[in-house]
C-alpha cells in the first residue's frame, strides 16, 4: 500500500509539473510589427520675405490694440490711438520643400516684447498665419503673419522693434 500512495503522489506531481509547463507555453504569443523610415527629398526651409509691421501709430490717452490680419489689413480694435497714413503690413514667409507635402506652422504662443532705443516697450499678442499647410507642386509655397499691438496709453514715441520665430515641420 505504502508503495501504491507513493506512486499516486508521484504522478500527481508530474502531472501538475507537466499542466503548468505546457499551460503557460500554451499561454504566450508572439506578434511581428515593422519598421519604416522616410527620407525625404528636400528639406524644408523658411525665410521671412516682409516683416511684420504695424505702422504709423499715434498713442492717445487710452491703452490701444492695434492689429494686422493676413491679408495686411489695419485696424483700431480698441482705445483711442489714432493710425497713420503708413498702414503697415501682414509679415511674409516664403518655405520651399518637397512637393506637394503637408506641413505644420508653430507661431509665437506666448508675448513678443519690442523696445525702442531707451528701454521703452511694447508687446505684439495673438500670431496668426494663412499658411495652406501643404508645399505646392513646384516645391513652394508663402503665407503670411499677422498679430496684435498693445500700445499703452500716452505710450512715448519712438522706434520699436524685436523678433519673433516662426517654425515650419513636415
Amino acid at each position: 500500500m505504502l508503495k501504491s500512495k507513493y506512486s499516486i503522489k508521484l504522478a500527481l506531481a508530474a502531472l501538475t509539473l507537466f499542466g503548468v509547463v505546457h499551460g503557460t507555453t500554451a499561454l504566450a504569443a508572439t506578434a511581428t510589427a515593422t519598421a519604416s523610415a522616410t527620407i525625404t527629398d528636400a528639406p524644408i526651409t523658411i525665410t521671412n520675405s516682409q516683416p511684420l509691421a504695424f505702422g504709423d501709430i499715434a498713442a492717445g490717452n487710452q491703452a490701444s490694440v492695434v492689429s494686422i490680419a493676413t491679408d495686411g489689413t489695419r485696424t483700431l480694435e480698441n482705445g483711442d490711438a489714432i493710425l497713420g497714413a503708413n498702414g503697415g503690413s501682414a509679415g511674409v514667409f516664403n518655405i520651399t520643400g518637397e512637393a506637394s507635402k503637408a506641413y505644420t506652422v508653430t507661431l509665437p504662443s506666448t508675448n513678443v516684447t519690442i523696445n525702442d532705443n531707451t528701454g521703452n516697450s511694447m508687446t505684439i499678442t495673438n500670431f496668426v498665419s494663412n499658411a495652406s499647410g501643404t508645399v505646392g507642386s513646384d516645391g513652394t509655397d508663402s503665407f503670411n503673419v499677422g498679430a496684435k499691438l498693445n500700445v499703452a496709453a500716452n505710450q512715448p514715441a519712438g522706434s520699436y522693434s524685436g523678433s519673433f520665430t516662426v517654425e515650419v515641420v513636415y
